[in-house]
């Protein structure tokens, strides 16, 4: 496979868990699983629609991969 460095991606992942769920406290990270302050990887549906939205209109992460997760 070539690299094409012309091509501006961005790639989302939910945490280990993906529930059903409304927006709110959440954080972003790169690479990393996250644990919520119950000590558990998730994330909400709703918090995960937040941020693909905060990325489509302002662009964080370029040719880069990031995460979401509750607070």
């Amino acid at each position: 496979m070539r690299a094409t460095p012309d091509v501006n991606w961005t790639g989302v992942s939910p945490q280990q868990n993906f529930t059903p769920g409304p927006a709110s406290e959440h954080r972003i990270a790169l690479n990393d699983l996250l644990l919520s302050a119950d000590g558990k990887s998730h994330v909400t549906a709703g918090n995960m629609a937040v941020s693909v939205l905060d990325e489509i209109e302002t662009p964080q992460h370029i040719r880069e991969r990031f995460t979401v997760s509750d607070m």
